[in-house]
Order: C-alpha cells, then structure tokens, then sequence
C-alpha cells in the first residue's frame, strides 16, 4: 500500500574488530541483571517450549553499531500527515533475526538487561522470530507496526515489556488481553479466583481499550487483568503453550479472530455467562493516533484530535467523542463495520480485499467532509456522516468505466448514503428541521405535502429530485454546481425507467447504458428534466 511511505536513512559506522562486544550488546563489560531462573515456572506443556536457560546472549560483532535517521510520514497533496514520525540518531545492534535499537541517553546497563530478558523470552518459548525493538526516552507511547516494537523504555517494564513483544511477534492487532494474561503467567503471577461476571459486560472483549484508562474505570480494567490471567492460565493448562501462541496470532486477524472470540466464550461459559463479544479489532495508535480499529474492511485510524464538528454543533455528540468511553467506541465501529458489510452485498461487490485504510484526521484538517484516492485506495475524513459516502467511492471505483464520470461516482455515493449510513441519517435529520433551515422553500413544501417532519432514510431520493427542480440542476458535467443533487436525481429517474438492479449492473459491469435504451445520453436527460418538471411544476423555486 502507498498511504504510508517510509523514508529511511541509514548510514553505518564499520569499526575495527576487537575482543570485546559493542557497548549495550555485550555482556563482558557490562554485567547486566541476571534473569533469575530459579524463579517458579507455571503449570504448562514442556512439550511445546524449552525450560529456561542461563546460556549467554548470541554474540555480536563489533560493526553492528548503526546511527540511523527516519522518519515516516504519509505525504498528502493538502497537507503532511504522519502515522507516527520518529527523527533519531539511534544505536542499534543485530542479534540473529532481532535488532535492537536504543536513544544514546539509554544506559549499557538497561541496554543488556532489555536485551537479556527478550532473548530469553524467545529460549522460553522455543522461538526464533524476526523482530525489531526501539526504544527511547521521549516517546509517550508505545506503537507496534510490521513486527516492529516502537516503545518508551521507562513505561515498558516486565510483564507489560513481554506483552508488547509478543505483540510485535504476533501482530499488532492480537487480542491485549491474551496477550497481558500469558505475559503474567510467563512471570510467575498466580490468577486469582474470579468473582461476580455479567453477561452484558462490554469490557469481556479484552482488547487494548478495555485496558486503557481514558476508556474504563480502574475497577474494570483491574477485572481484565484478572480475567486475561485466568484465561492464559486455563487455555495453557488444556491446550499447551503452541495453541496458545497460535490463538494469539489468530486474534489478529480480522477473518480468523472468530477462533479467539470462541475460546474466550468457552471460558466465560463454563463461569455461567455468555456476553456477546465484538469482532472489531483495535490497536496502539503510536505518536498520532488515538488508537487503530480494524474490521474485515478497513482499518481506521483516529485521530488524537479529532471531533466531529457537524455531530458537536448539532447536539448529538461531545469533543470527547469516541476518545473516552468504550462503549460508544465500541458501538461507533461496529455500526460502520456493519455498514460497509451491506454495501459489499448490496453492490455484490466480490472478493473483497482488506487494504482500506481510513483516516479519520481532526476538524482543523483543509478540506471539509472528506474524500477517497484512488490512487492510494485510502480515505481522509473528518466528519462521521461522510464515512460511507467515501466507503462507496472506493469499493465502486474499480467498477466503473475508466476514466470516471463524476455524475456516476458521486451518484451512486450520494444517492445511497442515506440507505446506509446512520451517521448521514442522524446530521441530515438535524439540518432538515424546520428551526434550523426555516427559509427553504423546497423543504417547506415538503412539509406541507407531507404533513411531517423529513426522514432522511426514507425522503432521500425525493429531496434529491426536489432540489434538482428548486435549483434548476440538470447538467452533470464535471463541474456542474449542484452536481451531487442532480446525480442522485439522475439514477433516481433511471431507476425508476428500467428498474434499480439493471441499472446498476450496468453501472459497475457493461458501463454503457444504451444497452438499456436506444435513447442517446442527451436524451435520457432531457426526459429525466421533462418528468421532474411535471412532478414538481407547482413547486417555488430558488429565484421565485
């Protein structure tokens, strides 16, 4: 994918071979903590990992020493948004599959013992993964990409340290929970005996918000901890340590996560409740971003300063929004994740590729709504009630004959938002109240022919037909003004001449729609214009 491009300047200092191993990666002059492996060892399959060992680290050359410069950005033709950005002059060493990097303010010491104790982790487990670690003492979150650690060494220490490289290892979007419990067990803890559980419970998902303080109390994120402990400890004792691993890597995977969701309801089970758990998946959103959410059709990332002026001014929801409390998180993206499922089928639009991703960037971003690349495959919004919109735009984009033509592209986007969009239903709703555009004159008689207030979901298409006829909008030319009216108008008027499944067959598979009709394009309109006018002639329009 081509949303993020990675800039990366390396250059390496070769020094001369010598006895000793390079500061940070040895363990001659520098004596680090000794893992103690005297320490208890919890009940699990000695048939799946090794027994710890005290076997030194691998050793390491001295022309491992990197200085290296990055910074990844995603470039944007308004503006420079970054994923994360990282300027640093970092030292960093390779030990087998793993590079471990550190800011020059780390210690040797620290160096050796972070080093000793991954190492060791992976003798434990019997693994040999590809991985890298940084760590640095300015970074205020931890972020996990492309079986790379990026983290703050101070905040990551023991069992929270080892639930983010089993994270790194086993993908950035594993279940949290899994992976906190089996870093707990992995450190001697005891789980403890699990008191009353409710079956309406959200925060039973055990991923990485329901641990977070900004998204739970500290009563339940206290009874997470002691859940996933309970868990790693119950599948282990049955399954062994190689099951385990592999339902955490499944965990992050949106196809496969169904296995995960069923071994953590077997769980609950068998403790008398059966919450529902939800199939979005989130993680650590790193230096830009609040956190990621991912489904079977986009990965999303939210802003840290993002709010949704259009739902804030209508009333409808806070600055807070979806930053704060799960359950609105929770409810936000699986409502959009259920939406872009009944586009899929309704557009029966097969296979689908899982490659979206969706920006969801602060009010201050220099665009208004939001908008789809095509040559990305990415989406840039700001506001809620414009996601499927754009979500239309790119499942529909391939479909249609190249080059594009907008009356196409943005009607079928306009035209069907409101079929499945809530978000779009809930701000439309608001700005079709008769306090708040009391002077339009359409809307006026809609009321009056009505007799009641306008629903978007089922008046959408009449209020497209009727401002196509207010505004005198019947060119569908690239610029026209209006063009998103008339556009939806349009198909309106075709849908109703040769029925909505023909057309849009033809649409998104033979393109041309004289195999409907003999009619030429110029005179599908002029019909479409003939028969607007006679439903609406006794309407006012905009110059009247």
């Amino acid at each position: 994918m081509k949303q993020i491009r990675k800039n990366r300047t390396i250059s390496l200092l070769i020094l001369a071979l010598c006895a000793g191993l390079i500061a940070g990666c040895g363990s001659g002059a520098v004596q680090p903590e000794e893992a103690d492996t005297n320490a208890p060892t919890p009940a699990m399959s000695e048939t799946t990992r090794p027994e710890p060992t005290a076997e030194p680290l691998p050793v390491v050359d001295d022309n491992a020493l990197v200085y290296e410069t990055e910074k990844i950005v995603f470039q944007d033709k308004y503006n420079e948004y970054a994923v994360y950005s990282l300027s640093r002059n970092m030292e960093t060493c390779t030990l087998g599959n793993r590079m471990y990097g550190f800011e020059k303010s780390i210690g040797e010491a620290d160096r050796a013992a972070r080093i000793r104790e991954t190492e060791e982790l992976f003798r434990r487990l019997g693994i040999d993964p590809e991985l890298r670690i940084c760590l640095y003492t300015t970074l205020k979150d931890t972020y996990i990409e492309d079986g790379s650690v990026y983290g703050r060494f101070g905040s990551l220490t023991g069992a929270d340290y080892t639930a983010a490289v089993l994270l790194g290892v086993y993908g950035e979007f594993g279940n949290y929970g899994m992976a906190t419990g089996y870093a707990r067990l992995l450190a001697g803890e005891t789980p403890a005996e699990i008191d009353e559980l409710s079956a309406d419970w959200a925060y039973y998902d055990l991923n990485y918000l329901c641990f977070q303080p900004a998204f739970s109390s500290e009563e339940d994120a206290a009874l997470c901890e002691k859940l996933a402990l309970a868990f790693a400890a119950d599948y282990v004792e049955k399954h062994g340590d190689a099951a385990y691993l592999e339902l955490l890597r499944r965990s992050g995977e949106p196809e496969e996560a169904e296995a995960a969701r069923a071994a953590l309801l077997d769980f609950y089970a068998a403790k008398g409740v059966e919450p529902v758990l939800s199939p979005i998946l989130y993680a650590m959103g790193g230096a830009n971003y609040d956190y990621l959410a991912k489904c079977e059709y986009a990965c999303n990332y939210l802003d840290k300063s993002w709010s949704d002026p259009d739902m804030i001014e209508a009333g409808l929801y806070t600055e807070t929004y979806l930053h704060e409390k799960y359950e609105d998180v929770r409810d936000c993206f699986e409502t959009l994740g259920k939406e872009m499922r009944q586009c899929q089928e309704f557009f029966r639009l097969y296979p689908y590729r899982n490659e979206l991703k969706v920006f969801i960037v602060g009010s201050k971003a220099p665009f208004a709504g939001g908008y789809y690349r095509d040559d990305y495959h990415d989406v840039f919004l700001n506001a809620l009630s414009v996601y499927t919109h754009e979500y239309i735009h790119a499942i529909t984009t391939n479909c249609l004959k190249k080059p594009i033509v907008s009356w196409q592209a943005e009607g079928l986007s306009y035209y069907y938002q409101a079929k499945f969009s809530r978000y779009f239903c809930e701000i439309a709703n608001y700005y079709h109240d008769i306090s708040v555009f009391p002077t339009q004159k359409w809307l006026l008689r809609h009321y009056e022919e009505y007799g009641r207030p306008f629903d978007t979901e089922k008046d959408w298409a009449d209020e497209c037909d009727r401002k196509a006829f207010f505004y005198d909008a019947y060119f569908l030319g690239e610029r026209a003004k209006n063009l998103y009216d008339a556009s939806a108008s349009f198909l309106n008027y075709l849908f109703r001449q040769f029925g909505e499944r023909e057309v849009l067959d033809y649409l998104l598979d033979n393109h041309d729609l004289t195999t409907l009709t003999d009619m030429t394009f110029d005179e599908l309109t002029a019909a479409w214009k003939e028969e607007n006018d006679a439903r609406f002639e006794k309407h006012p329009k905009w110059k009247d």
